[in-house]
């Protein structure tokens, strides 16, 4: 698993302790990345989220949709995008599960990217965490919208 906290920050909320905000299923293909970077920036700005914040969440969203797109199932094989959103407005967080049904993460397996999805989206996130299995990835991210 992979985690990384800021100094400062609010812990992040547990998606499967609630029910979602939002909740996505969608198939992966390149065509529904756009819309599921439009529903969560229109989720984070309906919370109050500042500009910088919404486009965090936009960068890293559409970087981890991309990713299950490239990376989730093999050979064009068919499968399912998932997306769920839990805004803790008392908390100040909007916390953001993206999951798959693939290959899960192969390490050192051939790639057409340069493989800087993770790395960017835990630099725009406040918290993120990877769990990669088979079947599946699951990316959890949480992000603080406090004003």
């Amino acid at each position: 698993m992979f985690a990384r906290a800021q100094a400062g920050k609010t812990p992040d909320v547990d998606p499967s302790q609630a029910t979602p905000d939002l909740s996505l299923r969608v198939r992966a293909v390149a065509e529904n990345v756009p819309v599921i970077r439009h529903a969560l920036g229109a989720i984070a700005s309906t919370r109050g989220a500042a500009p910088d914040v919404r486009s965090a969440i936009a960068l890293a969203v559409t970087e981890a949709a991309a990713n299950v797109v490239l990376h989730a199932y093999p050979n064009g094989a068919p499968g399912v995008l998932e997306v769920e959103v839990e805004a803790a407005g008392t908390q100040g967080q909007l916390a953001v599960t993206v999951r798959d049904d693939g290959t899960g993460i192969v390490r050192d397996a051939p790639s057409d990217g340069l493989g800087a999805g993770l790395p960017l989206i835990s630099a725009v996130a406040d918290r993120v965490a990877v769990q990669s299995g088979r079947p599946g990835t699951e990316l959890r991210m949480s992000f603080s919208i406090a004003a």
